[in-house]
């Protein structure tokens, strides 16, 4: 598993840098003027699980409902189940990762 994933979906540039410190890593996403720091972190679960929490973003709903569909693609291409929070009660899950 590499500790640096970078990959880019519709136009956004995601990067992850894992255990940052502890069990929270560094997201990051760009696409033209738009950056975003978002938190994640490892979730306690049987299956190694990353929990993102776009909710917390300050910014429009249509916006966060972007960055988690391009989440969502770019997520299925790694091996870690990923919960991507675009609310605090709407969960998107990479259920189509290679290592399912």
């Amino acid at each position: 598993m590499d500790r640096k994933v970078v990959g880019v979906v519709n136009g956004w540039n995601i990067h992850l840098n894992r255990n940052v410190h502890m069990y929270t890593h560094d997201l990051v996403m760009s696409k033209d003027q738009n950056r975003f720091s978002i938190p994640c972190e490892d979730l306690p679960a049987k299956e190694k699980t990353i929990g993102v929490w776009l909710h917390e973003l300050e910014a429009p709903k249509e916006l966060v409902r972007e960055l988690a569909q391009a989440l969502l693609s770019w997520s299925n291409t790694l091996d870690e189940l990923f919960h991507i929070y675009e609310s605090r009660d709407k969960l998107l899950a990479n259920e189509e990762r290679p290592n399912k």
